[in-house]
């Protein structure tokens, strides 16, 4: 997939995550109690924001060959978490850990492999 066919895929997808993480943000302000019995996916929500906004900070550095840079970077990343997966007394940055190496591995799959 081209560079900017890759842009233009993360930015929708940030413009979207932003949107459910303010949904989520007004649901704790309105009913903290209800809203985190159902936060399970703001934790998939949070991982995928979070490598759309590494990814499209690679893309504004791009050294010429992005997706080979990019595909290093996310395999590392991969490799790591499952090679060191976290074990931290804290559930939620247990469950977030998790949804961050999901996160990566969906972005090689859906934007990588060609």
């Amino acid at each position: 997939m081209k560079t900017a066919t890759i842009k233009n895929e993360l930015e929708y997808e940030v413009k979207k995550y932003e949107r459910e993480v303010e949904a989520f943000t007004k649901g704790m302000l309105e009913n903290p109690a209800h809203t985190l019995e159902y936060s399970n996916d703001m934790f998939q929500t949070a991982a995928r924001l979070h490598v759309a906004k590494v990814v499209l900070k690679w893309i504004e550095l791009d050294e010429g060959n992005f997706c080979e840079i990019v595909r290093e970077r996310a395999n590392g990343l991969l490799t790591n978490g499952a090679r060191f997966p976290q074990a931290s007394t804290s559930q939620p940055s247990n469950l977030m850990h998790l949804q961050v190496i999901s996160a990566w591995g969906r972005f090689v799959v859906e934007y990588l492999n060609d």
